[in-house]
This record gives structure tokens, sequence and C-alpha cells, in this order.
């Protein structure tokens, strides 16, 4: 007996049990009931006629359904195959993607860049001694054997060690998805049609397709396919131990979608129509039995469990609801939200076209191939505004990878980690100092030691969000102490044609930003890690000036939101705008011409640098107010405190204010406003309306007036994590002694510092207090345990490590106080 995995795989996922299998005679099959519901529901999925419309515009869709159903099924590869296969030719990289398939000439794929086609009698070339072409033979299941022949490439040639290009494996991973995408289309089609006026050709392309497939299935080898690696073919039923990291997959690449869904969605729109039974004798298959509950998928039910993500561009969604339209989509859910087990902070304020949203990024490095700390990403309106690449395409030399194509600072010319033995190592990311959050004002603290940790001693901002009746606006304070050159950069997001417009004059931009004693090289790809040197050659400078004074930027283009930033840094500062990769358009700026394009992601450098060779101090202070229907600003400015302070006088459209930023937060400050005003404070952060002061953080705020704010703290040592139950939800954890006001702290956020600095994030859901202390349950996993032995603190989620005692937390307050 041999099973048919397509259905089998989806099922035994979303139901643990049940067998789906060929034999016997071939029958159409007849679903048993199901206790409360025998409907199925893939019976409304549907695709969007757009995309209906292209597909079978397509000049080889209409040939392939001309062919009869033997010469259609024989296209269907019967080997597994591979998608990361350059050209032999043009050598372009295996990255690009270069060869394409076509129905016309289904033996071969055709460069996209120089048009040759392979396999031919070129390439793969034959081996000189044994005069054939080499190939490796796999045993995928006992006594089958597959063949995988190769082009050997050059040892000097090789883009990577062991390189190979396997020609054929690339043409059979094309096929096999134009192939499975036409099962869905036909059965899509054929299954929207009045039952009187269906065609009955697109029932037996979809008929055949997916019986063919699931003949050859099971005995596509599981390989091992990333992009810039050797390449590995392994038996069909892959048994322990697998490969560290896995990425072993079976029906993708990815080895995350080895359910092949295209074909689980046309069987079950196909299951009940004769023209299964009929494509079944042609082909010479035999009986389906189905499955007890196959028409209860639960793939849908899963998927709206998520909740709130990030803020993506609805401009170019990254998925579009193309099935099951009875359903009402879920209203899109904007809040603030810290996630600190996994480094994002979220601030949300202000709705529709005045929406400001701010994400700000500080995971460390466990593997991924860059580092994204102390990362502002700015969304105004839901449309990304300043952004990064890390959701587009990677570029062919690894740019995206670079500190300097991501919004933050960057100490002398750097890369964070300093070094490629340092970003080689695993370390923990940004620690997470402070979150509090009302739906009109917001506040978090990011510190990261590890980001630098050679030549920094504080690498730290906070980010403040605030609204009012008809004002919007964030501020920015970005603290770097240690170095010789400190580097604030700012980039529009991925695809946007908006560029930078500052207030200070600027002449012509120099050639390069790269220091001279480094050399460029231009074909380096991404593995070779010389982005890691030579990221500043990648920007073309368009001019440069200077400021001495407070000054603003605008980022605006001809479509879509915009951003003006208030500039009341440390001066004197170089100002720079310039231009760089932006794989997202189709003809970015040329990496280290140095000089200006008309395409590419604008990039603004505020520049700091010691003219005497003494260690900086910089504190980057910046307003963002969004260019939307919001009312503008009026005067933005700075008030002079302390050293230990950053107080900032707005006028907005709701009347003036202030908010006090403490740098030393936990120690009492004084600032002076005008009109002979004081306040005093040890909060994090203060703001000061016409009436109302909120604090965020600390235990007081108080002016001269006298207007005051008090709160007490919520701090102490965890003493136990636990895992939840269906009683305690996901966890909870307990403290050293009870707390004050424990009804008030629901949905704050829960800050726990290890002893060895990392801190982390939760938010909470309830606190109880008991005699001997609280317990405080989270709305996440606790991630961790704590040993009763070692007081050691072990994470069995992100990113399993163990960090020692002692383990104390702190809740980040907000108070607040309304005055006539």
């Amino acid at each position: 007996m041999r099973t048919m995995p397509l259905v089998l795989l989806a099922l035994v996922i979303a139901t643990g049990a049940g067998t789906l299998a060929l034999s016997g005679e071939m029958v159409a099959p007849k679903p048993p009931a199901v206790p409360g519901s025998t409907r199925n529901p893939f019976n409304h999925f549907d695709l969007p006629d757009a995309w209906e419309a292209r597909f079978w515009a397509d000049p080889g869709v209409k040939a392939l359904a001309k062919l009869d159903s033997k010469a259609l099924a024989d296209l269907v590869p019967v080997q597994a195959g591979i998608r990361f296969c350059r050209c032999p030719n043009c050598e372009t990289p295996e990255a690009e993607n270069p060869l394409a398939w076509s129905p016309a000439r289904p033996r071969v794929v055709t460069c996209r860049h120089c048009g040759v086609s392979v396999p031919n009698e070129t390439y793969p070339a034959k081996d000189e001694k044994e005069k054939k072409v080499p190939e490796e033979t796999i045993e995928v299941l006992p006594r089958l054997n597959h063949h995988y022949p190769y082009h050997a490439v050059e040892p000097e040639k090789q883009q990577y060690p062991e390189e190979r290009l396997y020609l054929a494996a690339k043409r059979d991973y094309e096929a096999r998805e134009f192939l499975a995408k036409l099962a869905l289309y036909a059965a899509v089609r054929s299954h929207e049609q009045p039952p009187a006026q269906r065609d009955p050709n697109l029932a037996r392309l979809a008929c055949v397709l997916v019986l063919r497939f699931a003949r050859v299935y099971p005995g596509y080898a599981t390989h091992f396919d990333q992009p810039n690696s050797p390449k590995f073919f392994e038996q069909a039923v892959l048994p322990p131990p697998h490969r560290h990291g896995y990425k072993t997959g079976k029906w993708d690449w990815t080895a995350s979608l080895d359910v092949p869904l295209n074909l689980v969605i046309a069987y079950a729109l196909m299951r009940d129509d004769p023209a299964l039974a009929v494509a079944g004798r042609l082909l010479g298959e035999r009986r389906l039995e189905a499955l007890p509950g196959a028409e209860h998928v639960p793939i849908l039910a899963l998927a709206r469990a998520a909740g709130a993500a990030p803020f993506t561009d609805p401009r170019a969604p990254e998925v579009l609801q193309a099935a099951w339209p009875a359903v009402a989509p879920r209203p899109e859910a904007r809040r603030p939200v810290l996630l600190g087990g996994v480094g994002l902070a979220r601030l949300a304020i202000g709705q529709g076209d005045d929406a400001l949203d701010l994400e700000l990024l500080g995971p460390g490095h466990f593997g991924s191939p860059h580092d994204q700390r102390q990362v502002l990403r700015l969304a105004v309106g839901g449309s990304p505004v300043l952004s990064d690449l890390d959701e587009a395409p990677p570029t062919v030399n690894g740019w995206e990878r670079a500190t300097l194509s991501h919004n933050t600072v960057v100490v002398n010319g750097l890369n964070q980690r300093e070094s490629p033995a340092q970003a080689r190592e695993p370390a923990l990311g940004g620690d997470f100092l402070a979150f509090a959050a009302d739906p009109d004002f917001q506040v978090v603290t990011l510190d990261d030691p590890r980001a630098y940790p050679q030549s920094t001693t504080l690498y730290r901002q906070t980010i403040v969000a605030a609204s009012g009746a008809k004002s919007r606006y964030a501020l920015s304070v970005f603290e770097v102490r240690g170095g010789l050159q400190h580097d604030q950069v700012f980039h529009a997001a991925a695809g946007s044609p908006a560029r930078w417009r500052v207030s200070a004059p600027l002449a012509a931009g120099p050639a390069t930003l790269l220091a001279p004693s480094i050399t460029y090289l231009p074909n380096a790809r991404p593995e070779d890690g010389r982005w890691f040197a030579q990221a500043y050659a990648e920007l073309a400078p368009l001019g440069q000036g200077r400021l001495e004074r407070p000054g603003l930027a605008w980022l605006k283009g001809p479509h879509g939101p915009g951003i003006r930033l208030h500039l009341l840094n440390t001066v004197p500062l170089t100002v720079l705008t310039a231009l760089g990769p932006d794989p997202s358009t189709p003809a970015p700026a040329a990496p280290g011409s140095g000089s200006g394009h008309d395409a590419g992601r604008a990039a603004l450098i505020l520049r700091h640098r010691s003219e005497d060779g003494a260690a900086l101090t910089s504190t980057f202070v910046t307003v963002f107010e969004p260019l939307a229907a919001a009312a503008p600003l009026g005067r933005v400015g700075r008030v002079a405190t302390g050293p230990e302070t950053v107080a900032v006088y707005l006028e907005t459209a709701d009347g003036p204010e202030y908010l006090v930023v403490n740098l030393r937060p936990g120690t009492r400050q004084t600032v002076d406003l005008a009109e002979g005003r004081q306040l005093r404070t040890d909060g994090r952060v203060v703001r000061l309306t016409r009436n109302q002061m909120i604090l965020a953080g600390g235990t007081f705020a108080a002016t001269s007036d006298p207007w005051r704010v008090r709160h007490e703290t919520a701090q102490g040592r965890i003493t136990a994590a636990v895992r939840g139950s269906a009683a305690t939800g996901r966890g909870y954890f307990l403290t050293d002694a009870p707390l004050p006001n424990p009804e008030s702290l629901a949905g704050r956020a829960l800050l726990i510092r290890h002893g060895d600095g990392a801190t982390r994030g939760w938010t909470l859901e309830k606190v109880e207090n008991a005699a001997t202390g609280a317990r405080l349950l989270v709305r996440e996993e606790p991630g961790f345990q704590i040993d009763p032995n070692s007081g050691e603190a072990r994470y069995y989620q992100f990113p399993r490590t163990s960090s020692p005692p002692p383990h104390q937390f702190g809740i980040s307050s907000l108070s607040r106080a309304t005055f006539p």
C-alpha cells in the first residue's frame, strides 16, 4: 500500500491521526459523517480574479491544457528538485534565481540574463576521465535510486566551497512549482463554475496532476538546499540524527513548507468529482480512501489566533486574503506592545491617517546573519516612512546586514559587535529598562552594552510617543559615550521615492564615504563578509553641510506620508544626504560610485566627530513630526538644562507642553522651565501640558505651582517561575514580597533583570498578593524556570540560555494628574 502524503501530512498536522492511501479499484471518495458539521471548509475557497486572468492568459498554460493526460502526467518530476542553482554560462549568483522554466520548453531552464538554456551539450560538462556527466546517486527508498547529474565547477570559479550546479534538479524544482500551481488554478476554476456549465478539461487537469504528484512525492529525496551553500540529497524518510539547524526540506527549500497546500486544496475541491475516478483509470492509479474528519482542517483557525503584529506596509501586503470570503476580516489591532523575549517594543498612538507607530528593536545574535541593535522603524498612517531592508529581497553583497543600513547610531564607522570575530559569537540583545504605555503617552528605554563593547560605555535610547486631541509626535533621545565618531542614520523605507531636505545649506557631497584605508571590492558576496568593512561605500553621497545650531530635516515623496525631524542634537554636526541600495526597486543606486542617482533609498547622516582625539559623548535629540492630517507643530526647542536631563518645549495645536527626560532615572533632578517655573522629579519622563502632568517611572514629579504626581514603586526579587496550566494561563512568577496597589498593575510591563545584566519583558495580566509575596500572572510564557539548587534562570524558550541570580524585577509605572 502506497500512501498519499499530500493530504496525509496536512491532516496529521491538523488532526493528529489518520491515513490516506491508494489501493483497490479507483472510485470517488465519499466523506463520512462528522459530528457537528458536514461542511467542507474549502467550498468557499477562491482566488482573486486578477490572478486567475493573468495565469490563464499565459501561452504556456494554454499549451499545457491541450496535452493529453499521459503527456501532462509525464511532465511531473519524479525526483526532488532544488531552488538555488546559478547559471554556468554567465555566473549570475544563485541568490538572484537566474534560471527560469517554461512549459514551452519543459526539458530545460533558461537564464534570464544571458539567455543560455541548460542542460545542453556544454553544461553539465562531462568528466574528462570518465567521459560522462558526473552524478550523485541516492537510495531514496529501499531499492529505489534517484540520480542527480551535476556540472562540476572549477575550483577557481566556485562561488562557495564544493559548489556543484544541479541543472536538472533546478529544472525539476521550477516544473514542480508551475504544475502544482496549475493543479490549484484548474481545481478552483472548475469548482466555481455552475455544475451544468463546467469545463471537463479543467477537472481533468487538476485530477491528473494531483494523482501523479501523489504517486511520486513519497520518493522525493529530502535535501539541504540553502543559498550559497553546498547542496545535499538524502533518503526520502530521514531518521535522526538531523543536521544542526535542520533546514532540510522535501517539498520546498525552506524545510517549513513540506505540506504542499496547493495540492491539498486542489484535492479537497475535486475529491467528489467523477473526474478523479476517470483520471485514475487513465493513469492506472487505484482507489483513494478518505479520512475521517478530512473536511475539518483548522488551518485558518490557527492563523486567526495570531495576535497583533508589528506594522507592515499596506501598499505591498505580504498576504492577500484570497479565500473564505464569507469570513469577515479581523479588525486590525493597533496597540503598544513589548515583546521583551525577542527584543521588540512597539509604540502606537493615533488612528487612521494620523496614526504614528514606532518600533524599537534590540534582539541579540543567535545564528542570524546580522544584528539589529537599537534599530528604529517609523510608520505614519500605517505606511513605513523610516525603515530598513530586512523585509526586502537580499542584496547581492550583503548590504542589508551592515549596521549602516539601519536607523541607528554607528560608532567609529564600525558595525555593531565591532569585529567579524565578535559578530560570529552568540550575544544577548539589548536590555529594555522601561516600557509604559497609555493610549496618549508611551515610553520605552533600550540599553545595549553589547553593541559596541570595546568602543562605548553607554549606548542607550529612550523614545517617547505623545498625542493630544489634534497633535501627534515622538521624541528620541539617543545617548552614546565613547568612540571618536558617532553617525546617526535615518533611512527612507524600502521602495520609497522620497528624498531628504535639510535646513542647512548643502554643498556637493564627497566622492565616497569609505575611509581611504579600505579598498572597495564591488563584486564581494555576502558570505565573504566584506560588507562588514566596506558598508560606507554602498552610499552614494548627494550633499554635505554643517549644523551649528538646531535644525530641521524633511522626508516627503510625491505620494504617501512624510516626516519632519526637529534636530536638537549636540552641535556642531556634519550633515550628509545620500542614496543607498534598494533591492525592492528595479534600478537601485550603483554602490560605491560616489555620485547621485535617481533610484535608491534616501539616507540622512548626522555626524559628530572628535576634533582633538578625546572620547566623544553625544546626545542625539530628535522630535519626529508626521506630515499627515494632524495639525503641525509650531515652535520646537530644547530648554537649557544640566547634563543629566533633556527638556524639550513644543507648541502643539492643543497648546504648549514640555517633555523632560531624566537621563539618570531614580536620581532627583531640577529643571528650570519658562516663566520661573521649576520641575523636580526622580522619574524617567515627565510630560507637562496646559492642564496635566504625566509621570513615567520614578516616584514623583512636582512643579513650583505646585503640581504634583506620585506613585509607589513596584519592584523586588523573583523567587520562582511557573509554567501555566488551564487554570493559570500561560504562567506566572512569584515575588519575595507583596506589591502596592496590585489592581493598578494589570496591563503594565514586567521587566526582569538577571544577575548577568540581561533584561527581558512580559505583560502583566493580573497581580495577586499573598501574605509572603505576590503572584504575577503574565500574558506570555514565563520562558524560564529557576533551578532550586543553583538559583539560575534556565530558559526553555529563546534564547535557551542560563542567567545567574539574583532575578530583580520592576514594573514600569505611569501616573497622571489633571489640574484646572
